[in-house]
Order: C-alpha cells, then structure tokens, then sequence
C-alpha cells in the first residue's frame, strides 16, 4: 500500500523519513567509511542529514552520475508523489540521515550489479545468435555444441532442460538469463 503525503503532510516542519526499496546488498567496511567522509563533506551545517540536493551532490563526490529523477524514485519508494506543484516543497522535507544514505547506496549497487548481469547475459545471447533487443532464439542444438567445443564442464543438457519451459529446443532471451543464474 502506498503512503499518501497531503497538503499538511508536507507543510508539517518535522523532516520526512525516506522510503528506500530493500536490497540484498551490503556495503563493506572501506566503502562504509568513504561514504561517511562523504556525507560528512555534505552534510555542511552538521544536522545529521542532507536533503535531496545535498545527497545529488554526495553522489557525484562518489562517482555516481543520478539524476534527480532517480534519486527522487529512490528514496520515495511506495510513496505515492505529490501534486506537480508541491514537488519541490516534498523533496525538501525528505532529510536523509547517514543510516539511509548508506541504503540509498546499497540499493544503487545492487541495481549497478544486476545491470552489468543483463549486460554480460545480453552480450552472450547475442554472441549466440540472438539479437541485441532480447528477441529472436538461439538453437539448445548449436549452445550445447558450443559448450562441448569450449570444454567447458556444466551440465549443459540439465540447465537447457530447466531452463527451456516450453520445450521447444529454442532457448529465448528470458530463459537464456533464467539458464544462467541456475548455474
């Protein structure tokens, strides 16, 4: 259920907290620390938290290019947004303390991650005789030959079983990835 912000909500003078989706990610101990360097570097009038602005800032000092947009998606998960014009109002009564900046990063990392994973399965369909939109099939006949050529030693003929629903001896791009990540 989404959470609602009204016209009171968002003139109360108490900082809103964000709503930051769960991540499987954990940041470790030196990334911790450069973060809390960096958000001390932002947190300039040493309140604890940062707004949006200052976080946008944070991000860019830790080599990550967000958008406003994004950021703005990220810590207002499951929240329903605002009227177009009391956005700005919205966005600057989210204070972000430290404990939130660290899983604003986490859930950037994860997504970081499963992008470079589409990325590599992409890259590897399309090696295979797939097409870089995701459509087209590649041959459970000619990835298991590869496989067998590479002397590679998976047990390729289970994975396309498993991953092969329909039993078409066509692998497309979603079973392709689903493939992958059993193994």
């Amino acid at each position: 259920m989404k959470k609602s912000f009204t016209q009171r909500n968002l003139r109360q003078k108490a900082k809103l907290k964000p709503h930051i989706a769960p991540s499987n990610f954990k940041l470790n101990a030196k990334e911790i620390a450069k973060c809390r360097s960096t958000f001390n570097l932002c947190d300039t009038k040493h309140r604890g938290t940062i707004n949006i602005y200052e976080l946008q800032d944070s991000m860019r000092a830790l080599g990550q290019n967000v958008s406003q947009t994004d950021l703005q998606s990220l810590i207002t998960y499951g929240v329903e947004q605002p009227a177009e014009e009391d956005i700005e109002l919205f966005l600057s009564k989210i204070g972000i303390d430290f404990h939130d900046f660290i899983r604003l990063l986490e859930v950037l990392k994860e997504q970081y991650m499963n992008s470079d994973t589409d990325m590599d399965s992409l890259d590897a369909f399309v090696a295979m005789g797939g097409n870089s939109d995701k459509s087209g099939e590649i041959s459970a006949a000619k990835l298991t030959k590869t496989i067998i050529d590479f002397g590679l030693t998976i047990d390729i003929e289970k994975l396309i079983r498993e991953a092969d629903t329909d039993n078409s001896g066509l692998i497309d791009f979603d079973e392709f990835s689903e493939m992958l990540n059993i193994q």
